[in-house]
């Protein structure tokens, strides 16, 4: 018994040996480690989520919620023959949307409106009005009738 207990502690360290020979560090390393490209992918990865969070910081930190500031202004009329249309552009120059705009555009005795959904904090929308020809620039007037502020 001595002797097969002998030559199976023999096995038992040869084969411990055979496996020491292959776990050497530097076939450890190309079992267990990352090549170059891992590690690229890995370092760009990493900046972009970085410079994500970091962006969206910057953004919460400068968040504006003051009220909507809305301004109407006149583009150039295009006429088509038998009206005149006229492009109107609403900006929010506020930090809060503005919903429902009530745009009015009047030239001499005759008015013309229409609504805007809504307008973005910092965005722009444009709507159209129309007159019956002829219309001078110099008699139009724009003026934002209302809004409701978006919670």
């Amino acid at each position: 018994m001595n002797q097969k207990d002998d030559s199976q502690k023999n096995n038992s360290q040869a084969s411990q040996e055979e496996g020491h020979k292959d776990d050497s560090p530097q076939q450890s390393n190309e079992k267990h480690g990352k090549n170059p490209l891992e590690w690229a992918v890995f370092g760009v990865s990493l900046l972009l989520v970085l410079a994500t969070f970091g962006l969206l910081g910057v953004r919460a930190l400068q968040f504006d919620s003051s009220p909507p500031r809305l301004h109407a202004q006149l583009g150039t009329p295009v006429n088509n023959g038998r009206v005149v249309m006229i492009p109107v552009n609403v900006f929010n120059h506020g930090g809060k949307t503005a919903e429902g705009v009530e745009v009015e555009v009047t030239h001499q005795k005759d008015t013309s409106n229409f609504v805007i959904a809504t307008v973005p904090r910092k965005g722009k929308r444009q709507g159209w009005v129309t007159f019956p020809v002829p219309v001078e620039e110099k008699d139009l007037e724009v003026r934002v009738l209302g809004f409701e502020e978006a919670s």
